[in-house]
């Protein structure tokens, strides 16, 4: 998401133009469209009370669990797990 710009997904003719500027990016982000929070986290971390905090975060960004959020919504719940380790 950090390579493209800044518009909404929904728009056809964005998603088709940012295709033909950066086709890797596009393909990689179609990838983890039909992912989950829960289950990259899972991959990655055995720590269960991260896992609970992360599932948490989630609730409270997309009022579902870590298992039901998309990875497209991820990074919201990533930025407020930054802004929250730093304050």
């Amino acid at each position: 998401l950090n390579s493209l710009e800044l518009k909404s997904l929904e728009e056809p003719l964005y998603l088709f133009g940012q295709f033909f500027k950066k086709p890797l990016e596009c393909l990689t982000l179609a990838y983890y469209l039909p992912q989950n929070a829960g289950d990259i986290a899972r991959k990655f971390i055995k720590d269960q009370q991260l896992l609970s905090f992360i599932d948490a975060e989630c609730f409270i960004v997309s009022t579902v669990n870590a298992l039901k959020t998309p990875m497209i919504n991820a990074s919201m719940v990533s930025s407020m797990l930054i802004c929250q380790t730093f304050v």
